[in-house]
């Protein structure tokens, strides 16, 4: 509920909430519906989204132009990151990604950036982190869950 008190009121009327097994639609008045049975269920370009690995199993159809951030956590393995990515059906064409991480995960992709530089002269230590970089990080994670 706290994502949909930070989100725009002109892009954003309802949060997905999770209870056991069922799921829930909280509207900015906190009025609480059964996902399946309210009119909002189709109109998910409206809502804000807080999957984890527990959710992951849900399915949702996402509209066009839908954007989604992963967050990057040492416990959470490469498998897991993958399948989480891939719940955006239309990734790269019309479903968008960004990347968040803790300042440990941050701090673990620079050296290891820092580290591949003084192997490869092409890339710059001052470049933001890349996609690449952060593939680089999750695949050789040593404290990853397996």
């Amino acid at each position: 509920v706290k994502w949909l008190d930070q989100s725009d009121t002109a892009k954003i009327d309802y949060c997905v909430c999770f209870e056991s097994d069922s799921i829930f639609v909280c509207d900015r008045q906190y009025q609480h519906h059964a996902f399946l049975t309210s009119s909002a269920s189709e109109r998910l370009d409206r809502y804000v989204f807080y999957l984890d690995e527990i959710y992951i199993r849900t399915d949702f159809k996402f509209s066009s132009e839908f954007r989604a951030a992963v967050t990057l956590g040492n416990s959470l393995s490469k498998d897991r990151s993958v399948q989480a990515c891939m719940r955006m059906r239309k990734l790269g064409i019309y479903h968008w990604l960004s990347f968040w991480s803790s300042n440990e995960v941050h701090q673990q992709i620079e050296m290891l950036k820092k580290n591949l530089l003084s192997c490869n002269k092409k890339e710059n230590i001052d470049d933001e982190i890349t996609l690449i970089g952060m593939l680089r990080w999750m695949y050789g994670n040593p404290q990853q869950a397996t």
